[in-house]
């Protein structure tokens, strides 16, 4: 079925997303602000696969309005990390 191709998609998509952002943080400066934002960052898109498949599973509007305000979190983490990197020179030490 295509449902069930987009599901699996998603929830592989989430799962290597969730992968990239750990390496991601892994790299960050040991700046305790870009450590406190990398963390927020790691906590919200590592649990975005977990709210996929709950989504899937239960189909209720309301966990999916939750996973969809989780990835504007993670997007918002992500562009503020980025944005404090980018501030201080790209240094990471």
């Amino acid at each position: 079925m295509v449902v069930d191709d987009r599901n699996k998609d998603l929830k592989q998509r989430s799962f290597i997303f969730a992968l990239e952002i750990i390496e991601l943080v892994d790299e960050v400066s040991r700046k305790m602000s870009d450590q406190v934002i990398g963390k927020q960052l790691l906590r919200s898109a590592t649990s975005i696969g977990a709210n996929v498949i709950e989504v899937q599973e239960a189909s209720n509007k309301i966990k999916q309005k939750y996973c969809k305000r989780l990835l504007e979190e993670t997007d918002q983490f992500g562009k503020i990390l980025g944005s404090s990197i980018i501030t201080s020179g790209g240094k990471r030490n």
